[in-house]
């Protein structure tokens, strides 16, 4: 694996570490007690671009593209966006360079000090089929342990390389997951390279609606 996938698996790691299982309501910060839109001000069906495409669409989020977008750049495109509120610069040696803010987070490649990959989640409700509907069939999965050995929840990440996008779905019950077309979007992924920068053997082909399974070396 060269130094950029290990870089970008770092990324889409961090994304994840941060997400799962707390969401980004927790990770990013939200004020308890605080609405979305009362944060952002922000409209209700406010979607970062997602499906409506503005102000740009996947994978730009206000501006901010992964692997084109600079450090001091995503700063500028902070102070002028409604979608970033409460930023702050982290950098911690074992886990990477981050900017993080209420409700996303930008990954910062510490090298070239360029954007390597951001998350998000929306107001607006969106599905898997919303998604599919607009950009067609994704190209590969991946799943996520969750919960306690006792109580397991698995997280599916539908990947959709043209756009270098990553859905996370709603976590389900179990070890095995099976998407619908009204699975529920709980983040937003753009990333730099295919697969959310992730090179595993946990990385399957998309094979329509049906059950997925942890490879034996994750179970």
């Amino acid at each position: 694996m060269s130094a950029a996938m290990r870089r970008e698996v770092s990324a889409a790691q961090i994304l994840r570490d941060l997400a799962i299982p707390l969401t980004l309501i927790a990770a990013c910060g939200l004020v308890k007690g605080s609405t979305w839109d009362e944060l952002h001000s922000l409209p209700q069906n406010w979607d970062g671009g997602f499906l409506s495409q503005s102000t740009c669409g996947p994978p730009c989020f206000g501006g901010a593209v992964p692997g084109v977008t600079t450090e001091a750049e995503a700063f500028q495109i902070i102070d002028r966006e409604a979608g970033f509120v409460g930023c702050d610069l982290e950098d911690r040696p074992n886990q990477g360079r981050w900017i993080s803010c209420q409700g996303v987070i930008i990954e910062i490649d510490r090298t070239s000090r360029v954007i390597s990959g951001l998350g998000y989640r929306t107001l607006r409700r969106i599905t898997l089929g919303d998604a599919i509907e607009l950009y067609g069939e994704p190209d590969s999965v991946r799943l996520f342990p969750d919960g306690v050995p006792e109580a397991p929840y698995v997280v599916m990440a539908v990947y959709f390389n043209a756009i270098m996008t990553g859905l996370q779905l709603e976590r389900s019950e179990g070890v095995i997951y099976r998407p619908r077309e009204s699975s529920r979007v709980d983040l937003i992924e753009y990333h730099s390279l295919p697969n959310g920068g992730l090179d595993d053997a946990q990385i399957v082909e998309w094979h329509g609606f049906t059950e997925y399974g942890f490879a034996e070396e994750e179970r």
